[in-house]
Parts: C-alpha cells; structure tokens; sequence
C-alpha cells in the first residue's frame, strides 16, 4: 500500500468518522478523501471525494441530514453503510437526497430523510458522503447536522431525546393517521444489523 493509500484507507475508518449526534449543532466538514483505496469496491468514481459520518439511530424512528455546501461547483451524493469502507461494508444503500435551493444567492441546502426498519438492531449507520466534479479538484467543505424526526403515539424515546425543553405545541396531535403518514414518507434504509468482529463477535 502506498503512502497516498495508506491515508485515504486511514481517512475512511471507523476512528476517523465524524459523529453526528441528533439535535446537535451544525459541524463543519474540512477533509474528504479522494477516490481509491477503501472506496474502490463501491464508491470509487474518478473525481470524486469523501468524507464519511457516525449517526446514531434507533428503528422506526425518523431523521433528517442537512448539508450546506460553501459553493455550487460540486455535486452531492450519499450513502448508507453498515461499516465504515476499510472494513468492507455488506450493505451499501444509496440514500434519498433532495436540494432545496436559495432564492438569496447563497448556496443551497441539501437533506435527506431516512429511518432504520422496525426490526433493525443496528445502534448506528455510517453515511458516505460524495463530492465530484468532473475536473476531480478537491471540493469545498460541507456543514452537515442531523436532525430527529418525530412519531407519533411512540413509547419510549431514543438516548439522544433526552431533552425536554422542546415545547408541546410543536408536535401534532397523536393519532394513528399521523403515525402512519409520518411513518410512510419516510425512505427505508435496509440494515437490520451491523457486521460482527470476527474475535469479538459484536458489532464493529
């Protein structure tokens, strides 16, 4: 392994994520990894760039990625793991992403709304985060924050929604109707599990 690999495969483990906590505030994002290494068996396109994120996540229970580039000269991909790409993810699950662009000349903002299945017992994801442009130049840096979604009628509440100082009138009315609509238009990524470690046998 070269030099130039040996950092991209060290910039796409585990350690070197950046952890996204639900509700947290916005964190920059300096250091994408160009395409190699790690990336070449899912996500390695000439051009592109990487970073990878940490997401904490319980079933069924919604949340919404925000990105907000510092400029347009990029395009925005993401991806679903259920490992970080040095430790060769079996689930590899392109995410929904929607641009909501700004009417002030600002860049614009990107989100993308997505939950584990009921059954899922993956306490978190990684999320791949892509930038490319033909011409391959490194790309400008990302604010990214995630945020939790709401369901309604829901016992018990995830370690991250521990708070309580949102106010009550910001939630609707509980009802199975709300509860099935919210539930619903929600993308589904399909990782039940996170992959065992061979020694361990417990999730990496």
């Amino acid at each position: 392994m070269s030099g130039a690999e040996g950092r991209a495969a060290h910039a796409l483990n585990a350690e070197a994520a950046v952890w996204l906590t639900p509700d947290g505030g916005p964190q920059l994002l300096r250091r994408f990894t160009p395409a190699g290494s790690a990336l070449q068996r899912h996500a390695a396109r000439p051009g592109a760039w990487y970073a990878l994120l940490v997401l904490p996540m319980a079933p069924a229970w919604p949340v919404d990625l925000r990105l907000w580039p510092a400029g347009r000269s990029h395009e925005v991909h993401l991806s679903a793991l259920d490992a970080a790409p040095s430790e060769s993810p079996n689930v590899v699950h392109a995410l929904p992403l929607d641009l909501e662009r700004a009417t002030d000349g600002r860049a614009a903002r990107w989100s993308s709304r997505f939950m584990l299945p009921a059954g899922s017992t993956a306490p978190l994801i990684f999320v791949l985060v892509e930038q490319w442009r033909m011409a391959g130049d490194a790309p400008p840096v990302l604010w990214v924050q995630v945020l939790a979604g709401r369901v309604a009628q829901r016992s018990g509440a995830p370690w991250w929604d521990a708070r309580s100082d949102r106010p009550a009138d910001t939630l609707p009315p509980p009802s199975p109707l709300t509860q099935q609509q919210r539930i619903t238009a929600v993308h589904e990524v399909p990782i039940y599990e996170l992959p065992a470690t061979p020694d361990a046998g417990v999730w990496r």
